[in-house]
């Protein structure tokens, strides 16, 4: 299938390159705003890049608008432009973006731009800077039309060995889930690093305690998995933990250690009643 990239971000470039190194697709362009983007990124590719979005190869199969939320809606409507003025059946092109919380459907989505589209989201975080292996990556994909839907089945095939069918309702539900999962507990980290280097200690201390709940979490229920003084009950050593955060000045650290005890409690409580 031939490819045309409307971004160059984190989620653009590791998708993009994916795609790419399977036989089955090809990267034809990439568009960005920004020259040293695009062109950057077109350097991985070995493709060609267009900073203005009336130089957009309108001869490709599918297009990924994987911009941010904010503008997705802009990109799309200066696509279909360009696409009219080129003499082209917008039905003819295929039409995705690649974002969790936006919807396919209704006035705002995109298929109020093109009747012919869907949605390539994949379940995972991603950095320039780190290489991300997308084999075993979730995907949620949704399509307006069926044979769509199976195109896209085919192009997530090319990367992941996991596919899933999900409405714009589904995908709205992930998604604060995977900003749960990924980008709060991963904050809940850099407060165990400050506490850490507050008091003299390297944060790899934590690392064997950290693989082992990540572990734990894969073969049990998270609920089941919860260990620590919260759950427990344990108010003498919760005390204590929290006189610590206070003596030190961490007030919104000991806000944010109160609210996710009582939240592990009424968790822990909710699990023993269904048992």
């Amino acid at each position: 299938m031939k490819i045309v990239f409307l971004g160059s971000g984190n989620v653009a470039t590791h998708l993009s390159q994916a795609l790419n190194r399977s036989t089955l697709n090809e990267v034809v362009q990439v568009y960005s705003p920004t020259a040293e983007n695009a062109r950057s990124l077109a350097g991985k590719l070995s493709c060609g890049y267009c900073t203005d979005i009336n130089d957009v190869d309108v001869n490709a199969e599918i297009y990924v608008c994987s911009v941010k939320d904010s503008v997705q809606q802009q990109v799309w409507m200066e696509l279909k432009r360009r696409f009219v003025d080129s003499g082209i059946d917008v039905a003819d092109r295929i039409v995705v973006h690649t974002a969790g919380a936006l919807a396919m459907d209704g006035e705002d989505g995109l298929s109020s731009v093109f009747s012919n589209c869907g949605v390539v989201y994949p379940v995972q975080s991603f950095s320039k800077q780190r290489a991300v292996d997308l084999s075993h990556t979730p995907f949620l994909i949704e399509a307006t039309i069926p044979s769509t839907l199976e195109k896209l089945r085919e192009l997530v095939a090319t990367v992941s060995d996991r596919c899933y069918d999900a409405t714009t309702k589904q995908r709205n539900a992930l998604h604060p889930a995977a900003v749960f999962a990924s980008n709060f507990a991963n904050h809940m980290y850099a407060i165990a690093n400050r506490l850490m280097e507050k008091n003299g200690l390297p944060f790899e201390i934590l690392i064997p305690l950290i693989q082992e709940t990540a572990q734990k979490v894969m073969e049990v229920t998270p609920v089941a998995a919860q260990t620590g003084p919260a759950v427990r009950g344990d108010e003498v050593v919760m005390r204590k933990q929290k006189n610590g955060l206070m003596a030190d000045g961490n007030d919104i650290e000991l806000e944010i250690y109160r609210l996710v005890s009582q939240n592990i409690q009424a968790y822990r409580d909710e699990f023993q009643r269904e048992s």
